[in-house]
């Protein structure tokens, strides 16, 4: 293992500073010492290194966050436990298009941080895109700021980060959309589940045989329900 602030000794190869190659893969050493293992595609490796590097100064921002999200997004597709329909919803949210940037990067720019992310700020979020015409859009990119938020507190990376500011319990309510007037065929249907993570899974087949809406009424569902 090389020691902390050694140069390195031979051509970096494409690396980030920081990244490492040992035993077929690339590692990251943090400034504590830690070697954190990156995976074995040098791009994917260097992308999470360039976040940890933080060259334009925005760790701790809710964008920096995000970024983060979605790499451990990108892990879990690759595990198979997140379908990538939401992987891609999620990075639209964040990063946009080659036309537009991502509506989250941009209403939440830094130097905004997670703490300072509040009910109303997440209902003025929502409010704002409703007019700009685009009330959909802006529930799902609210969805994946939700996500981020409860991946941020279940594993503490934000000290005094406790409560989800864009769920129902804080007072949030979706823009409204139109129901579809069609029914999911069989063929949509079977589709759908191939593609699908477990969880994903079981809520299709609660909806499916107890007709319930799976976002006001499955979700809140406990044990004793069953």
């Amino acid at each position: 293992m090389l020691p902390m602030g050694r140069r390195r000794s031979t051509v970096n190869h494409g690396l980030e500073p920081r990244v490492y190659s040992k035993h077929g893969a690339y590692y990251y050493v943090h400034r504590d010492g830690r070697w954190e293992r990156l995976g074995t595609v040098l791009d994917d490796a260097n992308r999470k290194a360039q976040l940890y590097n933080d060259p334009t100064g925005q760790y701790g921002t809710l964008v920096y966050w995000l970024d983060l999200f979605l790499m451990h997004c990108a892990a879990r597709v690759a595990a198979g436990t997140m379908a990538s329909r939401t992987y891609d919803d999620y990075d639209n949210a964040v990063n946009g298009t080659r036309n537009r940037p991502g509506a989250l990067r941009v209403f939440f720019a830094p130097p905004r941080t997670p703490l300072d992310v509040t009910p109303s700020s997440v209902k003025t979020f929502l409010d704002t895109n409703r007019e700009l015409g685009r009330p959909v859009p802006a529930n799902r990119e609210k969805a994946c700021l939700s996500a981020c938020m409860s991946w941020l507190i279940s594993n503490a990376k934000v000290p005094g980060l406790q409560i989800n500011p864009c769920l129902r319990a804080s007072g949030i309510r979706r823009n409204p959309e139109r129901p579809r007037d069609r029914y999911v065929t069989d063929s949509e249907y079977r589709d759908v589940w191939a593609q699908a993570p477990m969880s994903v899974r079981l809520m299709m087949e609660l909806t499916y045989r107890t007709l319930q809406r799976p976002e006001s009424d499955i979700i809140l569902w406990d044990t004793s329900m069953l």
